[in-house]
């Protein structure tokens, strides 16, 4: 929990008004390149691979999501909260020590976990696991200290750059092994790799390795520990787990066909929105955290309503076009093989509006609420495993099921909204 008593307003920087605003902008931008890319090769990539291909691809990124998720520690969540560099460095090099450790034990998971060996029929595929593992984990410590840094545009850079070297070998290695799915699968680590090397490179060339001592280290990793990256790897967990309840249902009670479905309904409903969402996170995220360094909690505690009640009345007018799902994928997609898809498009309307509205702004960990923050995302996870034994004891149509899993999502978002007032009161309480 952040010590609000001890700090000093004199080592903090406190962001000006126009700060949120300059840093969406940054990543927004690069956001839609790195979307529009994918979505402008898609045509082409749902001609050359198959639903079952798409859907087999869907199953691994989800995979790789969740390892990726608890393998950090969720270190990247504390090192914007964190006012010294010394501790920021010790906390990012224990997480990139931890995601290694991960990524070379997923051959050994993969082997006594029956369970999750049967989803990778493909060796490659199984090759490609903790490369992939590692490369995510990696990202996802940098953009922590990016973020804390208030340098966004590494990460629009990089993001960019995934995004086209992504499509680029996806067309290749489709083009050369036709229908399997380790080209997409290949295709994703290439893009992972670049981002992390983009990322990287600014990285040392801003801030050299000094190479402090191992006590030293070792110290400032004991002291991030301690203060939360346990709960905030559960956190990270159920959060991932929220977000990839409808692949991981259509997966246990579903076709692989059917699992490719959801996989292009989510990409092209979900996926722009949540990448604009994700540049407004990580600016909104990078400012609430030095306000909360500096003790502002009023002045964030108005930001977030205002910002969220602006949200809410943008996600409308994206939710209503969710509608169109089904008059556009299939023809622009290819009508014969993924006209369902547009109809599973329709019920990730109230999805967008979780996703657009009230994700963006989560920011309870940076005020130390961490428990509240599992207890929410517990609660929705919750909710959709039961809408999925529901779904399998009545033998719901896979429509109905994505209606139902996604109107849990935004409950569950509504009731992280109401968290956050909650925990704003408990900031200013203990200033």
């Amino acid at each position: 929990m952040p010590d609000f008593e001890d700090r000093s307003k004199a080592d903090c920087v406190t962001p000006n008004r126009a700060t949120i605003r300059v840093n969406f902008g940054r990543l927004a931008l690069a956001n839609i390149g790195a979307q529009a890319i994918p979505l402008l090769v898609s045509p082409i990539l749902t001609r050359i691979y198959d639903p079952t291909a798409l859907g087999a691809f869907g199953i691994f990124s989800t995979i790789t999501a969740n390892v990726a998720a608890v393998a950090t520690l969720k270190l990247d969540w504390l090192m914007p909260n964190e006012a010294s560099p010394g501790r920021a460095r010790a906390l990012l090099r224990a997480g990139l020590a931890t995601t290694a450790a991960a990524a070379f034990t997923m051959p050994l998971l993969v082997f006594m976990v029956p369970a999750l060996g049967s989803q990778l029929h493909d060796p490659i595929s199984r090759m490609l696991l903790p490369v992939a593992v590692l490369c995510t984990g990696v990202i996802a410590l940098l953009s922590g200290w990016w973020i804390r840094e208030g340098a966004l545009g590494v990460m629009g850079v990089a993001k960019v750059a995934q995004a086209m070297v992504t499509a680029a070998v996806a067309i290749l290695l489709g083009t050369l092994a036709g229908q399997l799915a380790w080209g997409l699968e290949g295709s994703f680590v290439a893009g992972l790799i670049t981002a992390c090397v983009l990322m990287r490179v600014p990285l040392t060339a801003k801030h050299p390795e000094s190479a402090p001592d191992a006590v030293y280290s070792a110290t400032r990793v004991a002291w991030g520990l301690r203060h939360g990256a346990a709960t905030s790897t559960a956190i990270a967990a159920a959060n991932t787990l929220c977000n990839s309840i409808p692949i991981i249902v259509t997966t246990a009670l579903y076709s692989a066909e059917q699992v490719g479905w959801v996989v292009l309904a989510q990409r092209v409903i979900l996926g722009p929105p949540a990448l604009l969402s994700a540049a407004f996170a990580n600016a909104f995220w990078s400012n609430a955290a030095a306000l909360a360094r500096g003790l502002k909690i009023e002045e964030l505690s108005r930001l977030y309503r205002r910002t969220t009640l602006r949200l809410l009345g943008i996600s409308l007018l994206p939710a209503a076009g969710c509608m169109l799902a089904p008059y556009l994928i299939g023809p622009i997609f290819g009508a014969a093989q993924w006209q369902a898809a547009g109809e599973i498009g329709q019920a990730f309307a109230p999805m967008v509006i979780g996703s657009i509205a009230l994700a963006p702004t989560n920011h309870l960990v940076v005020l130390g609420e961490q428990r509240m923050q599992f207890l929410s995302d517990g609660t929705r996870l919750i909710l959709s495993v039961l809408v999925a034994v529901l779904a399998w004891r009545i033998d719901l149509s896979l429509t109905s099921t994505i209606w139902l899993l996604s109107s849990v999502s935004v409950l569950g978002n509504a009731v992280l909204f109401l968290t956050h007032i909650t925990a704003h009161a408990r900031a200013r309480s203990r200033i």
